[in-house]
């Protein structure tokens, strides 16, 4: 009789169009699914159900603090806004940790219906943020004596973003404790980036040989973004330059003077006129801070507007049809998901992140990719160039191998001990998910600051 490995992967933003988690994880479950593994994912929603699906099983889970909700049919937002309160967040981070989706991860990891469905695991895994994945998937695991996949698609303690940490000695040791007692009961531990297994291994040294680089891969572009005619490079036609996602309100490092100073710097010092386009979730802090760098940028013939968010085809379309595309990185390991968007609709990059960051050194050799460093105050020429760049038509970049679906799902499936290839031979390719987000799709050197 054929045993069925069986993957369980507790995930409470699955089925959030805007949670970049759940774009990843939902190439996990097409990756497992086509090689032949049952999946059950664990989901966070408004009320507890769970449905059959092509690769196996949907649980949902009731969220007892009401973080993930089933949303409306065409949202594309992850999370409804909520009314800031300090004081609310305060208390929250202080008494759940890692962070207050834990009261969902206990839940779930107690649910009759999800044990009964998770009986004879073979592994389970779970993406983060949040990390409180992370606790459902380790009292899973423990529970059915499977093996545990961790993947920290952000740091955890390396560059932290929660709350209170590191400004609270306690707090932090709190989140060191629960860290260190997963990551002890992984067998395998992924991350996003080189940068971010140097901070962990030289952090916590005995992690090293279950560590593995998986980047975020090429999406599958649609029709309307894939190819096609370029704008023409007429003189007098006013450029579009695309910046997609939040800004420092997804890290409160991010400053958005540190983007569109050097922008400012180059335009000035070139003829172009266009407009600087804003898509995504933005907070009334950014929204202001824009609105104030519109009116400063009316003397140089460039506007600034701000869009709501937009479904993830209709932003690759956008980024697809812009002249050229704007990313702000603070981080010296996170690479934004938002960057492999950008390499796939193949049109001119201009990246502002720390010289030798994760971004830093993908971008230094890729022609497509001008790089200016995070706080550099003087250089004009590398965004005037770039403007200058943008206006032509056809460029044509070659694709570095290693973000392609086909390379990461073959690395992928390694860490569970099957062959990609073999596996896609015998299934006839992949089985797509029934919750369908578009995910997957050197030459010389870059454009780069002094």
């Amino acid at each position: 009789m054929l045993v069925v490995p069986k993957v369980v992967i507790p995930a409470p933003y699955w089925g959030q169009p805007g949670h970049l988690g759940w774009v990843r994880v939902e190439r996990f479950v097409r990756w497992l699914g086509a090689a032949g593994f049952e999946v059950v994912v664990v989901r966070a929603g408004s009320r507890d159900r769970s449905a059959q699906r092509r690769w196996g099983t949907e649980i949902t889970v009731r969220d007892p603090i009401g973080f993930f909700t089933d949303l409306p049919q065409g949202s594309v937002e992850a999370i409804p806004p909520r009314p800031k309160n300090l004081l609310r967040r305060y208390l929250a981070y202080v008494l759940l940790v890692p962070d207050p989706v834990v009261a969902w991860a206990r839940r779930a990891a107690s649910r009759p219906s999800v044990r009964e469905a998770i009986r004879g695991a073979d592994w389970v895994l779970a993406s983060s943020p949040p990390e409180s994945a992370h606790v459902a998937a380790y009292r899973l695991a423990g529970s059915e004596g499977a093996r545990l996949l961790v993947d920290l698609r952000d740091g955890w303690l390396d560059e932290p973003t929660l709350p209170l940490v590191p400004a609270s000695r306690v707090q932090t040791a709190r989140h060191r404790r629960l860290e260190a007692r997963i990551l002890q009961r992984a067998e395998r531990i992924v991350v996003t980036s080189e940068g971010w297994r140097r901070l962990l291994t030289e952090r916590l040294p005995w992690t090293a040989e279950r560590v593995t680089v998986l980047t975020n891969a090429y999406p599958e572009l649609p029709p309307s973004a894939a190819g096609g005619p370029r704008a023409s490079e007429d003189r007098d036609r006013r450029l579009m330059l695309l910046y997609a996602g939040k800004l420092f309100s997804s890290r409160s490092e991010r400053r958005i003077e540190h983007l569109l100073e050097p922008i400012e710097r180059g335009i000035r010092r070139s003829s172009n006129r266009g407009r600087l386009l804003f898509v995504g979730n933005l907070d009334v802090d950014e929204r202001h801070q824009l609105g104030a760098w519109g009116e400063r940028l009316t003397g140089s013939g460039w506007t600034v507007e701000v869009r709501p968010p937009v479904s993830r085809n209709e932003a690759l379309q956008l980024m697809a049809s812009a002249d050229g595309l704007l990313l702000l990185s603070s981080s010296s390991a996170s690479i934004p998901a938002k960057l492999f968007d950008y390499l796939a609709v193949q049109r001119p990059i201009l990246a502002v992140a720390p010289r030798g960051s994760a971004v830093w050194e993908i971008g230094v050799d890729l022609p497509q990719v001008t790089l200016v460093a995070l706080g550099d105050t003087g250089s004009t020429s590398p965004c005037r160039d770039f403007v200058e760049h943008c206006r032509v038509s056809d460029v044509g970049y070659d694709l570095p191998a290693d973000f392609s679906e086909e390379h990461l799902r073959t690395r992928f499936l390694a860490l569970f001990g099957r062959d990609a290839k073999a596996e896609s031979n015998a299934s006839g390719g992949d089985r797509g998910s029934d919750h369908r987000s578009p995910t997957s799709s050197s030459g010389s050197s870059s454009r780069v600051t002094s």
